[in-house]
């Protein structure tokens, strides 16, 4: 860190400007990617459980509760980053904790700076009663409340706020929590999965992946605070889809007429997991011109990836017509299969 640094307090603005240095201590200008900055609260004492029953406790200092964590690029050896310091830092003064990991194409630093005092409250702190702004989807944002879903579906939620998201650990009743299905006493504690985002401590995302959801409606409740301790609650439904049958739903190709390639969509009951396709292309006398396999990951329920240049399987382009093609999908997992049939023009 290049300027000294002043006391964290809570609601207080910090910043930072720091270098990635040398095995001399100078600067790595060659040096470029991202930081990682995990801020601690002050020590708290411990102590042992004595879990074997010897009667022997002993007390120990952890540096546990984290005040915040962000991401910051570096230019040259150089990165800058900021930050609002949770109100819920507890308001006695001690040593702090920067603990830095610095990440490049080619390899990793790391260190830390105890050389900070934290506590206190920042009384010249701008007013705030507004909570974050949340957004939530399933598996991409693409989803609609009360969308369909697999039953392994993946929670996204998007949270912004001017004054950054509480994810501190030392607050009481402040944490990101997820809620299904009205179960409050099993709610999901989220802090740790809280992403911020790159160069910009007011906004983030965060991602937790449900297992084996149980087929029908479902709800997901989220709330959130910002470092003024404000709190906003989203609420998302959807519905878990008994997969047991694989299903084509929609079946097209764009452009149609083509005549240099064209792309095949459709949109199945499928999504996060690997499907196998094989396209065949038929003149509508019943004769095979065409047949493409192809392994393709569905991240959502509606896949693009299959695209057919109009050349026959010696690679000599067929003659303008009508066609008929078949899009079969096997799904690796359960080795169920389907089938969907559509016609398309080439206009060379």
């Amino acid at each position: 860190i290049l300027q000294r640094t002043d006391t964290i307090k809570g609601l207080s603005k910090v910043s930072f400007n720091g270098l990635i240095t040398d095995q001399n201590g100078e600067k790595d200008t060659s040096f470029n990617g991202e930081l990682t900055l995990t801020v601690f609260d002050k020590a708290i004492e411990r102590q042992t459980l004595d879990n074997q029953g010897l009667g022997v406790v002993m007390t120990f200092d952890t540096q546990e509760s984290k005040l915040f964590k962000g991401k910051a690029s570096i230019t040259n050896g150089e990165f800058y980053i900021e930050f609002i310091a949770p109100k819920d830092l507890r308001i006695a003064y001690g040593e702090g904790k920067l603990s830095f990991y610095a990440q490049s194409d080619t390899y990793e630093k790391g260190g830390y700076n105890t050389d900070i005092t934290v506590g206190g409250i920042d009384t010249n702190a701008p007013e705030d009663n507004q909570g974050p702004d949340i957004k939530l989807y399933m598996n991409d944002t693409s989803f609609r409340d009360g969308d369909n879903t697999d039953e392994s579906p993946l929670f996204m939620a998007f949270i912004e706020d001017e004054h950054g998201i509480n994810t501190s650990l030392s607050s009481v009743d402040h944490d990101i929590t997820a809620v299904l299905d009205d179960d409050y006493q099993n709610a999901i504690l989220l802090n740790e999965y809280f992403i911020t985002a790159l160069d910009d401590f007011t906004k983030g995302e965060l991602n937790y992946r449900f297992e084996n959801l149980s087929p029908g409606e479902h709800k997901i409740t989220l709330t959130a605070y910002d470092n003024y301790n404000n709190s906003s609650t989203a609420t998302l439904r959807f519905v878990v889809e008994d997969n047991t049958e694989l299903e084509i739903t929609e079946l097209l190709n764009f452009p149609n007429p083509f005549s240099e390639s064209t792309t095949f969509s459709f949109s199945h009951n499928r999504s996060n997991q690997y499907l196998d396709v094989e396209l065949q292309v038929f003149t509508t006398y019943g004769q095979m011109v065409k047949q493409l396999n192809q392994r393709i990951f569905a991240t959502t329920k509606t896949s693009k990836d299959i695209i057919w240049d109009g050349s026959n399987n010696s690679g000599v382009k067929v003659k303008k017509g009508i066609y008929i093609y078949r899009l079969g999908l096997t799904d690796p997992n359960t080795k169920t299969e389907t089938e969907a049939y559509n016609k398309l023009i080439i206009s060379n």
